[in-house]
């Protein structure tokens, strides 16, 4: 199965099977914005990156 085929079905599961904390609906738009990768170039700088296991 190819990462697009894989995309389409989790899609297809998070807007018919999950709501969101108001109970709405989520657009396919937004799940697609939310499982696109981010580019690196729009990533936070490493001295300003939250460094998780510090919190931990």
């Amino acid at each position: 199965m190819n990462g697009t085929v894989l995309f389409i079905i989790l899609n297809e599961i998070i807007v018919n099977k999950l709501v969101d904390k108001d109970g709405n609906a989520i657009s396919p738009q937004t799940v697609k914005t939310i499982l696109k990768p981010s580019k690196e170039e729009k990533r936070p700088n490493t001295d300003k990156r939250i460094d998780l296991n510090k919190l931990m």
